[in-house]
């Protein structure tokens, strides 16, 4: 024990390293763990959303997910240690240490540095789990207070799995002293491994074509699974992402390994002489470390790339929500003709806003495919008059037969990337042929009493439309606890819905579309009741727990993302001191050292970060095109903070490196 203990402290740089990241993950994972078992956060959670166990189970899924990923995590770390100390364990062998011995240390070793981790882990995750807790109940709208979290369930689990993990570890560290390396394809490349030339170009040449075709594809994702029939496009669209996953995940790999160390090495040979020597040799060191570490590079710029996509998209997703949870219902109440004198019931003071509307069915035509659908249509005038108390309704600019669209589903209706613009045109089945001049995804009163898309034309137009008259209420009542209790009553017991049947004489104009309380057969849908200050406090509450999971996890993600690169670059570093001291005896500047070091760290770690940048910007654009409305900003706000703790760890590398003694000592001036 004491041996092994003195083994940690002799190389205490490195594993403090493994040590404080290994805390950092392991108090996260307990925070979770204890969120997961608190009862009174379980079920005002469930209060909100009417939904039992959703907090509990997204939670325990997330603490999963993150116990693998710090499984993998640690034990990478444990292997790039390993590889630093290769030659003391093949000094020690040949001074007689037998290899039953050595190894029998290694695993002691990883045992005590594990118990260590733990010790600090679980007491900070007791902190961790308060501040995981004020804000996740931030995020999500619930009135509840919670302390310091204990749960010795969770350490106990929590100790007993990563202390397994461990002892693992340490039996690969013994095997690869016995000279049984079972990760072989965590070791730096040798340089006998490295391809020729022309090869090495053409992959690399080969793997920037494929990740450039993957972003053109995805750019374009909505006119490619346009073109294919119906039927096919489910399974049409997974194998496309599936092709375009592949050739991104190859086409990276190619130019990490292959073309960008050549490319280079290549410009470092073009512009020799002419550079100065501190810029040439720069271009040298990261083209090693690229060879070296293509495999922790590769594995590095995945992580960053879907880290950053799946944030940025989180972050988008949570914005989209928010606004169709506040467009869902506008009015405090709206109610239809099946649900009216129920509620009025309930509440015989609230004052009404009518809306007569007429249902039809249409073809959306133009574009890149037609949609098929069932319309409400209202008149100009009506919608000028709910646009007075609803002043989130866009304003109206209608002549002729021109018509406004009101739909969920913007992207419809718009041109898209490979698109030819055509003008799009709703040909009703029982009216006339109109021309789409405007689209909106606000809805007068509220989308959830709409079956499917609203249509708003002239009064003139409405006329001639034939169609089933559908109205619609919107109710307001005093703001009063009262109404309050009242109206929570009703949203707990009513959960009417109103049907239309979608049948081949509805959809040929040969019969009006019929409402019906009860659905037979392929229907269309709506609430026949909404009610909005439960809409609004349930999604609060769904879509901020799923925004504090995914900010959760990526968080965790970057900050091991980051200090993969910055202990490979640290390790590397200290291992090239030799032939740094030789160049400074030589008569390279103590500046020049240093500048060398900063511009490595600097292109290393802008390597994964460049590459994350791009896809995450192309995921994000894609996904903007689906849902077609303003919705980045909070997506780009996340993304860039990611880029600064990035960027930081980066400044970390770099003060680490000049803290190892030769880079930065006094040395002829520049």
């Amino acid at each position: 024990m004491r041996r092994a203990v003195k083994q940690l402290w002799r190389h205490r740089r490195g594993n403090t390293l493994a040590v404080v990241l290994g805390a950092l993950l392991i108090a996260v994972l307990y925070a979770l763990g204890a969120l997961s078992e608190n009862h009174a956060l379980a079920d005002a959670a469930a209060t909100a959303m009417q939904v039992t166990a959703v907090v509990p189970a997204g939670l325990t899924l997330v603490m999963l997910l993150l116990l693998a990923f710090t499984v993998t995590f640690q034990f990478y770390l444990q292997r790039a240690l390993w590889q630093r100390r290769r030659q003391e364990f093949g000094v020690a062998r040949l001074l007689g240490l037998s290899a039953n011995r050595l190894g029998g240390r290694l695993v002691l070793e990883a045992l005590v540095r594990q118990a260590v981790t733990l010790v600090l882990g679980l007491s900070l995750g007791v902190v961790v789990s308060k501040l995981l807790a004020m804000a996740m109940v931030r995020l999500m709208g619930l009135h509840v207070t919670t302390g310091l979290l204990w749960s010795p369930l969770t350490m106990l689990e929590l100790s007993v799995t990563l202390m397994v993990v461990a002892a693992l570890q340490g039996l690969l560290d013994a095997l690869a002293v016995r000279g049984r390396d079972l990760t072989p394809w965590l070791r730096p490349l040798p340089v006998t491994a490295l391809p020729t030339r022309r090869g090495g170009r053409l992959r690399g040449l080969l793997g920037a074509g494929l990740m450039i075709t993957g972003w053109v594809v995805m750019l374009g994702w909505r006119p490619l699974l346009s073109g294919l029939p119906q039927q096919n496009r489910q399974w049409g669209g997974l194998g496309l992402l599936v092709v375009i996953l592949s050739a991104w995940l190859i086409g990276t790999y190619w130019v990490i390994r292959d073309g960008l160390p050549l490319w280079l090495t290549a410009l470092q040979r073009r512009h020799q002489g002419r550079w100065l020597i501190s810029t040439t040799m720069t271009l040298t060191t990261i083209a090693s470390r690229l060879r070296a570490h293509a495999h922790s590079l590769w594995l590095t710029t995945i992580l960053a790339s879907v880290t950053m996509a799946v944030l940025g998209s989180a972050s988008m997703v949570y914005g989209v929500a928010t606004s169709a949870m506040n467009r869902a219902v506008v009015a405090p109440i709206v109610v239809t003709a099946q649900t009216k004198r129920h509620v009025l019931a309930a509440l015989p003071q609230a004052t009404t806003r009518a809306l007569t509307t007429k249902l039809v069915v249409g073809r959306l035509t133009g574009g890149a495919a037609s949609h098929l659908g069932l319309y409400q249509v209202m008149a100009a005038s009506d919608y000028l008059r709910l646009r007075r108390g609803q002043p989130s309704l866009p304003a109206l600019q209608l002549t002729g037969r021109q018509a406004m669209v009101l739909t969920t589903r913007i992207g419809q209706v718009q041109r898209h990337f490979g698109e030819r613009h055509r003008p799009h045109q709703i040909s009703l089945v029982r009216g006339p042929q109109v021309q789409v001049a405007q689209v909106t995804n606000q809805f007068p009163l509220g989308q959830d009493v709409f079956f499917d898309r609203g249509l708003v034309v002239t009064d003139a137009v409405f006329a001639q439309v034939e169609g089933t008259t559908d109205r619609l209420w919107g109710l307001y009542p005093a703001a009063t606890a009262a109404t309050r209790r009242a109206v929570n009553r009703l949203a707990r017991g009513d959960a009417q819905l109103s049907f239309v049947a979608n049948t081949a004489a509805v959809r040929a104009g040969r019969q009006l579309p019929r409402l019906a309380p009860v659905a037979s057969g392929r229907t269309w849908s709506r609430d026949a009741a909404a009610y909005r200050a439960p809409v609004r406090a349930a999604g609060q509450t769904l879509f901020g727990f799923g925004l504090f999971l995914a900010l959760l996890a990526g968080t965790v993600v970057v900050v091991a993302t980051a200090s993969i690169l910055l202990l490979k670059l640290v390790i590397a570093a200290d291992g090239s001191q030799a032939e740094l001291a030789v160049l400074q005896q030589l008569g390279l500047p103590a500046a020049s050292a240093r500048r060398i070091t900063w511009q490595t760290v600097g292109g290393v770690f802008a390597l994964p970060l460049v590459i994350g940048v791009a896809d995450a910007v192309v995921t994000l654009v894609t996904l903007h095109n689906q849902v077609a409305e303003p919705s980045g900003g909070l997506a780009a706000i996340v993304i860039t903070v990611y880029i600064v703790v990035f960027l930081g760890f980066a400044w970390m590398t770099g003060r680490l490196i000049d803290q190892l003694s030769l880079v930065g000592r006094p040395g002829p001036e520049d």
